[in-house]
């Protein structure tokens, strides 16, 4: 499946490195880089490997007449500068006629940095979330409103509060007692307003006793060194 590029000059540069003459007629492999192309005199679409891709399985379908195919994700292993490297691709086919003969427009995305970013976020959010729930402190993250961003899941052991109905709301929103839900409030107001790290205990009363609560509010800064949102640490010290 030979591809056509009608991409200015510029562009032809800038993404592949090649002027529109040397990339006439070439072949989707040859445009990214297959390492498995190269197991075939005649390049790619004629590897072993190559009913594998879904790029040119794409390609084909939509020269035959298929629905188009839109935003999908894959890793390819292809060409590098030492070797060979794993690349995440965006693709989409769709299908065009020119001349009364059936084309595919092929659009293909290199997102690896992203996704690779993603992933880092996701084991660092993970590796957080672990240390978060292996800790006997009820951590807390609140906005500016008091609202909840985050609470850990045993905030439940000291209260009969579900903590996934708890985010996006305030201590008033989710019926907290009014002596612990105006300290809370002033404890907040004043981190926000100062930037400074707070402390201070509260005795919460309960039904089965009561339990005394170490409070400690922690300011975090976003890239302006405004105080973005407010940490809050309780500890049981009964």
């Amino acid at each position: 499946v030979p591809l056509l590029f009608t991409e200015n000059e510029t562009n032809a540069e800038r993404l592949f490195g090649a002027r529109l003459n040397e990339l006439e007629h070439a072949r989707c492999g040859d445009l990214i880089g297959c390492i498995n192309r190269r197991e075939n005199a005649f390049g790619c679409g004629h590897s072993s490997r190559c009913h594998l891709c879904p790029i040119y399985a794409a390609i084909r379908a939509v020269l035959a007449g298929e629905q188009a195919v839109a935003q999908q994700e894959h890793e390819f292993e292809l060409e590098a500068s030492e070797g060979c490297a794993r690349r995440w691709l965006r693709y989409g086919v769709e299908g065009v006629t020119l001349d009364g003969q059936p084309h595919a427009i092929v659009a293909i995305e290199d997102f690896t940095d992203r996704k690779n970013a993603e992933e880092t976020l996701r084991q660092r959010e993970e590796t957080y979330r672990a240390l978060v729930d292996s800790v006997p402190d009820v951590i807390a993250r609140f906005d500016r409103e008091g609202r909840h961003l985050y609470i850990s899941p045993n905030v439940a052991e000291f209260t009969d509060w579900d903590p996934e109905r708890m985010i996006g709301k305030t201590h008033r929103e989710i019926g907290s007692p009014e002596p612990m839900r105006l300290a809370w409030e002033d404890a907040l107001a004043r981190v926000f307003e100062r930037g400074e790290p707070f402390e201070t205990e509260f005795t919460l009363e309960q039904p089965d006793g009561v339990t005394i609560l170490d409070w400690r509010f922690v300011p975090e800064f976003d890239s302006q060194g405004r105080v973005a949102t407010v940490l809050s640490l309780s500890r049981d010290v009964t």
